[in-house]
C-alpha cells in the first residue's frame, strides 16, 4: 500500500482556484483518485481553515459560497484527527528546527504521526519541511 498523502492548504486551494493550471490539474486528479478510493489523502483542520480564510479574502466568494466549500471539504472526510498536546509540542519543536510557521509545522507533525508524505505547492514550505518529513512539491507528484 502506498503512503498516504497529506495535503497542505495550498493544494486544497487548487480545487477552488486555478492559481497554476498544471498544478491545478494534478490537484484535481489527486482528488478524483481519492474519491474513487485509489489513494489515501489526508489534511488537517488548520489546512481547511486556511483555505476558507484565503477564499474569504477574494471578493467574489460570498458567505454562502464559503459555507458550501467548507461543507464539501468536511464531507470528503480528509481530516485526520489531531494529535493533541503532544502533537502541538512536536509542531513547536519542528517550527524551531525548520523555520516553518506554526500552522505548517502542525501539518508536518501530523505527517510524521500518520507516516504520510507532505504535499505542498509552496517551495519555501517544501524546503523547510523536507528535513523533517517525506515531502514533495505538487509538480513532482506522479499520478
Amino acid at each position: 500500500m502506498t503512503k498516504p498523502l497529506y495535503l497542505d492548504y495550498s493544494i486544497l486551494l487548487l480545487w477552488f482556484l486555478d492559481l497554476n493550471p498544471a498544478y491545478t490539474k494534478i490537484a484535481l486528479e489527486l482528488r478524483n483518485r481519492y474519491v474513487s478510493r485509489e489513494i489515501t489523502l489526508l489534511t488537517g483542520p488548520i489546512s481547511i481553515l486556511r483555505v476558507v480564510e484565503y477564499l474569504k479574502k477574494q471578493s467574489f466568494f460570498k458567505e454562502k459560497d464559503l459555507s458550501e466549500i467548507l461543507k464539501s471539504l468536511i464531507d470528503l472526510e480528509l481530516v485526520a484527527e489531531g494529535s493533541g498536546p503532544d502533537g502541538l509540542a512536536k509542531a513547536l519543536e519542528i517550527s524551531y528546527k525548520t523555520g516553518l510557521d506554526l500552522m505548517s509545522s502542525c501539518e508536518v507533525s501530523e505527517c510524521i504521526r500518520r507516516d504520510a508524505r507532505f504535499i505542498t505547492m509552496e517551495e519555501d514550505a517544501f524546503q523547510k519541511a523536507r528535513s523533517t518529513v517525506d515531502a514533495s512539491l505538487i509538480k513532482d507528484v506522479k499520478i
